[in-house]
């Protein structure tokens, strides 16, 4: 997998919004007769709360018919339920999107 990462200097309040949209780009054209599975990536973001758990929402690059269309994916804030920390889960743990200061985003496959 890859990912980017960006920190924040201070915390930033996302509370006041009920998801995200995420705004990609295709790289491959759907072709029926050669089907391939859609890119698969996740968003994720840390709370000060305790920075080193990451709060995740997978998604999938959707298919299209030609390459380089602008397509996007909207994830509910509720969406970023599986808190984890170096891939070990965390059951009880909850976002706290009024004290966010990390945001990732991983190509996983």
């Amino acid at each position: 997998f890859s990912s980017v990462i960006k920190s924040f200097s201070s915390a930033i309040d996302l509370s006041s919004y009920a998801g995200f949209v995420v705004e990609l780009e295709t790289t491959s054209a759907h072709d029926p007769n050669d089907i391939h599975a859609p890119l698969g990536l996740h968003l994720q973001f840390h709370d000060s709360n305790a920075r080193y758990i990451g709060y995740a929402s997978a998604f999938a690059v959707p298919l299209s018919n030609s390459v380089g269309e602008a397509v996007s994916v909207y994830l509910p804030q509720t969406s970023f339920d599986r808190g984890s920390w170096i891939g070990r889960p965390c059951n009880d743990c909850q976002i706290n999107f009024s004290s966010i200061v990390e945001m990732d985003i991983y190509v996983l496959f």
